[in-house]
């Protein structure tokens, strides 16, 4: 190496940025193609926290160089702290091929996958940091927040577990850790983590939010607002921050601040929702719509869709020309819908004088408990659609009431842990004497042998949401889980019994039998979280009294 840059190394060393940089000039004035020389200069931007010019320089290095891992790694460190993930994701794969298995790089790999919501990817990546480095506690608790990510939260806690075995004080590990007690709905032990975290970080908006959630998820509703009250304090246009407090008066049953709250979903990131583009403006409401195109399209699940269709009858009675858009899965059963001119999938072009996002519907209505439009009413299976399926049903043998039942929703939900069973655990509450079908859209492997066993629960031939429509039609009860499917249930007016974990979402409050939002559905609510058996044991105890 040449003579000036081992100077300028050991001035670096010493915080005497200037000459050190003035000598590596010198070097590389001499000879533009001396690729250290280019690479101490990075490190001097670096030093000096110019972090883009770090990069370029590194890179100009790299050109004339390509084969040191270290200056790899040393460009992929710097494109993570400027976000340049895919960058910082191609600068750790090159190191990583010049030295396999470094676990540094294969942490910070991670890290990069992680911003780009790469989790599977990323979990990869730390499962191998770990095997490289089990004593790091940043890797562990890396590995954990993959997992949490994931939703595979035992797993995630084990991880996490380890991480502070080998890191008692580590602020990160305790607040990710309390993250994953808090989804695992072990909620003092969630608020002890948190408050450790507290006592050091006072200010930290995320965290008093986080402490706000779990006091929420307790229902423990004036200390969650009066929590969000501080986080707000000090970040009162924080959106996620927002949203949540909304999701919490909503749960309360404070529709009038909590609708208007919740329209920061549209700017709370991953947490929220993303904004249909569109060039018309948004219905507030004190539009005259008489004679206007109103574009009303969806935004979150399959149900929230077919919950808030309900809204459809009053914009037509405004003399709205209704266009409707949902999602594909939806398209067919909305050609059956009552109030909308026109049904579309997601992304057609529609011209329109006004839009409204779904969700908004409420808000714009000014909801309250006592003024929830019905939901029956604007949508009805075909006569002989309905009419086939009562035949089908007929055939069997049986003489007992035809129960469907949907006992998991979709895994891909943040909260679908709390509200799905296993099919083997749902059966348990199954008494002899009624039928039972099935109206699982999607049955995972694991369940496929239950359904064969006594009592047999018989499957239909079809299930696409038109037919699902007239199956529900035809049978005499439907007992569910918090899915799209006890939406369209309930809709229909079919007779029905929704089972609800102790954390259910925030439209069905907290200490009801029943729903203003669905009059004459039948709740059966957990009273502690994540214990099933009592409420699987109402549920029996109904069926025989059905």
């Amino acid at each position: 190496m040449d003579s000036r840059l081992l100077e300028a190394q050991a001035l670096l060393r010493q915080g005497q940025v200037q000459l050190a940089e003035i000598l590596c000039r010198q070097a590389v004035a001499d000879d533009a193609g001396l690729a250290p020389g280019w690479a101490m200069l990075g490190s001097i931007a670096a030093y000096r926290k110019d972090f883009a010019q770090a990069a370029s320089l590194l890179e100009r290095a790299l050109a004339i160089d390509a084969s040191s891992a270290d200056m790899h790694f040393r460009l992929g460190v710097l494109r993570n702290q400027l976000g340049q993930w895919d960058a910082a994701l191609a600068a750790f794969d090159a190191s990583l091929a010049r030295m396999p298995g470094a676990p540094q790089a294969l942490n910070l790999r991670g890290e990069a996958l992680g911003h780009l919501g790469r989790w599977e990817e990323a979990l990869a990546s730390f499962e191998q940091a770990v095997a490289q480095s089990p004593d790091s506690a940043v890797a562990q608790m890396n590995l954990g927040v993959s997992l949490y990510e994931l939703y595979r939260f035992d797993a995630a806690l084990h991880a996490l577990e380890r991480a502070l075995a080998l890191a008692p004080d580590n602020l990160e590990v305790l607040f990710n850790r309390a993250n994953v007690l808090m989804e695992l709905d072990r909620f003092d032990e969630a608020l002890a983590g948190f408050e450790r975290v507290r006592a050091h970080r006072p200010g930290d908006v995320q965290l008093l939010m986080n402490i706000a959630n779990t006091l929420r998820d307790q229902h423990r509703f004036d200390e969650a607002l009066r929590t969000y009250a501080q986080a707000l304090a000090l970040a009162p246009d924080d959106a996620g921050l927002n949203w949540n407090r909304a999701l919490c008066l909503l749960t309360a049953g404070d529709y009038e601040r909590g609708w208007a709250a919740y329209e920061w979903r549209f700017r709370a990131g991953k947490l929220g929702n993303v904004q249909r583009g569109i060039d018309a403006p948004k219905w507030t409401g004190s539009e005259d719509l008489q004679g206007r195109t109103l574009l009303v399209h969806a935004e979150q699940g399959l149900g929230d869709t077919i919950e808030m269709a309900r809204y459809l009858p009053l914009l037509a009675e405004r003399g709205a020309k209704v266009v409707m858009e949902v999602q594909r899965p939806l398209l067919p059963l909305f050609q059956f819908a009552r109030g909308a001119t026109r049904v579309v999938g997601p992304g057609e072009v529609v011209q329109a004088d006004f839009h409204c996002p779904m969700l908004s519907l409420p808000h714009v209505f000014g909801t309250g408990r006592g003024n929830i439009p019905p939901a029956v009413g604007w949508l009805a299976p075909p006569a002989d659609l309905v009419a086939r399926w009562k035949d089908v049903i007929s055939s069997r043998a049986g003489t007992g009431p035809n129960v469907g039942l949907v006992w998991s929703g979709n895994p891909g939900y943040a909260g679908d842990h709390r509200r799905s069973l296993s099919l083997e655990r749902f059966r348990t509450a199954l008494p002899a004497g009624p039928r039972y079908w099935c109206l699982q859209k999607d049955i995972a492997v694991a369940d496929e042998p239950s359904l064969s066993v006594d009592p047999v629960i018989q499957r239909f031939a079809e299930n696409d949401f038109p037919n699902t429509a007239a199956q529900i039609a035809a049978l005499d009860l439907v007992i569910t889980v918090d899915t799209s499917l006890m939406h369209l249930a309930a809709t229909l007016g079919a007779r029905t019994w929704l089972l609800l974990p102790f954390t259910a979402d925030f439209r069905w409050g907290t200490d009801t039998q029943e729903s203003p939002w669905y009059p004459g559905m039948r709740l059966f609510r957990q009273q502690r979280a994540g214990d099933w058996a009592p409420v699987l044991a109402e549920v029996r105890a109904a069926l025989v009294q059905a």
